[in-house]
Order: C-alpha cells, then structure tokens, then sequence
C-alpha cells in the first residue's frame, strides 16, 4: 500500500496502514484453515454458512467463510489494537516470575511474543466468534429466511475450525507486526 492511502485509512479508521494490512492477510490465512478444518470434519458447518446467502453449497460457504473472517478481523484488530503491548509485557512478566511458564513460554516469546500472545488471544477470539456466530446469530438468520438451520450448531468440527481461524489469524498479524 502506498503510503498515501495508509494515511488515509489511519484518518478514516484510527488505525495505521501497516495494521489493517496485517490482519487482511491473517484474516485470509486464517480462513484457509477454517475452510480446510470444515471441509474435513463438518461439511454441513460449511454449507450452513453458504446458506446465509441463499446457496447451500461448499463452494459458496468457503467464499462466505472468507469474507466473514475478514469482518472478523476488523473487530479483532479494533479491540486488540490499543491492547496489545500491554497484555504482551503482561505475560511476559508472568513468565519471569514462575518457572514453569519460564520453560514452557520464553523460548516461544524469545522468537516472537506478539505472535504467540496474539495466538491465544485469537484462539480464543476464535471461540467466541464461532459460538456466537456459528452458534447462534447463523441459525437464527438461516431459521428468518427459511433455510433449514440446526440445533446444536456448534459441535467439535466447528470448534476447532474456529479455533484453527482465530489462532492462525492471531499468530500470523503478530509475526507481520514484528517484522
């Protein structure tokens, strides 16, 4: 992006250029591994997402899949992006003062806290988003327009694609954010 348009956008948004393209692309990556995690473990996750649009096909769902992580995105970087260094120098002195985490979380941190950080922040990002999402706002839209919804909504699949989107869209804006 030039640097033109960043300006533009931190005028329209508050938020730099450099972020909003970071999380565009963890948002895609992010994706990705939803669709995959969808694909394999529930494809009627999927279609049900292609069916808020009126076409209960995988194809339309992973496209709709995509464009909802995108949406997504925005309101992760809008909610963690005044956050963020904090919380990272939070777990970071947490680890200094316990041992266990000492060993399991320095050499993560060494290579790069915000992206581990933000893993976990986003994986669990990623199970709200689909609880409330998936689970709930989806299948009432889908009862509303009268595409057959199902009750419970939200099984493992689901959950670990959600996970799987969150994680990956955290740890893919930190390690952009580092670099």
């Amino acid at each position: 992006m030039t640097r033109s348009v960043r300006s533009k956008l931190y005028d329209l948004t508050g938020i730099e250029g450099e972020n909003i393209e970071a999380i565009v692309i963890a948002s895609l990556f992010g994706a990705f591994q939803a669709i995959i995690v969808f694909h394999f473990g529930d494809v009627t996750g999927i279609k049900m997402i292609g069916a808020s649009v009126g076409h209960w096909d995988t194809i339309t769902g992973g496209l709709m899949v995509t464009v909802f992580s995108l949406i997504f995105g925005g309101i992760f970087l809008g909610v963690i992006a005044g956050s963020v260094n904090p919380f990272v120098t939070r777990v970071i002195m947490l680890s200094r003062n316990s041992a266990v985490l000492q060993k399991v979380l320095v050499p993560l941190l060494t290579r790069s806290a915000l992206g581990v950080t933000l893993a976990g922040i986003g994986q669990l990002y990623g199970i709200i988003v689909g609880l409330v999402f998936h689970g709930v706002i989806l299948q009432l839209w889908l009862e509303s327009i009268g595409a057959p919804a199902q009750f419970p909504a939200f099984g493992l699949a689901s959950t670990v694609a959600w996970m799987a989107y969150g994680a990956t869209m955290g740890l893919v804006y930190g390690l952009l954010m580092e670099r």
